[in-house]
C-alpha cells in the first residue's frame, strides 16, 4: 500500500480509505486489491481515481 500512497501523493492511512471502498464497489477482499496492484495487474489510478502525485 505504501507504493500505492506513494503513487497518489498522500499518506498509507489515507490511501487506505479510496482502496477500501474500491474494494467495496468491486466486491472484491481488499487483499485481492492489493495483490492487484502490487503485481502491477491493476493501475493504482483505477483504484484510486487518481493521477499520478508529480
Amino acid at each position: 500500500m505504501a507504493c500505492t500512497a506513494q503513487y497518489a501523493g498522500v499518506t498509507v492511512g489515507e490511501a487506505a480509505l479510496p482502496l477500501t471502498a474500491y474494494a467495496n464497489r468491486c466486491r472484491a477482499r481488499l487483499t485481492e486489491t492489493a495483490r492487484g496492484l502490487v503485481s502491477r495487474a491493476m493501475e493504482s489510478a483505477a483504484a484510486l481515481g487518481t493521477q499520478p502525485h508529480g
